[in-house]
């Protein structure tokens, strides 16, 4: 069955509304997917070229050092700087964050198993005046 039914979709009026909205809905998928454009844009650019003016989505020179930089340790030094960036590799902060994840799932697990549990506001229904409690299902 389709989202909006064929009456009526050879009617002028209607068609144009149905235009309207496929656009309104495309506009919204792409004000959503710019900024992920944007992100990989800025990921294959040089540093230099991400700040200069005026914006350019597509890189000129496209370069994969910010992938690089990712599996080595970084320091960064300047005036009255001396910091580190990453002081080990990536790899080793995802594999500390899916081991804090994973015990906390365990953990989770073992202190209580999962098991449905009624909405705050659950209340039984009353039972009609004279009927029975039994669960033998004999009146």
């Amino acid at each position: 069955m389709p989202l909006i039914p064929n009456v009526g979709r050879n009617r002028p009026r209607v068609r144009w509304k149905m235009r309207l909205i496929a656009g309104i809905l495309w506009l919204g998928v792409v004000l959503h997917l710019f900024p992920v454009a944007w992100m990989i844009s800025a990921s294959l650019k040089p540093t230099h070229e991400i700040f200069e003016q005026p914006f350019n989505l597509v890189p000129r020179q496209p370069t994969t050092a910010s992938y690089k930089l990712l599996s080595t340790t970084v320091t960064a030094s300047g005036m009255n700087l001396n910091v580190d960036v990453f002081r080990y590799p990536l790899r080793v902060y995802l594999q500390n964050s899916l081991l804090i994840a994973f015990l906390t799932y365990c953990s989770r697990c073992r202190s209580r198993p999962w098991r449905p549990t009624p909405s705050p506001n659950f209340t039984r229904p009353a039972l009609p005046a004279g009927s029975s409690t039994s669960s033998s299902g004999r009146s």
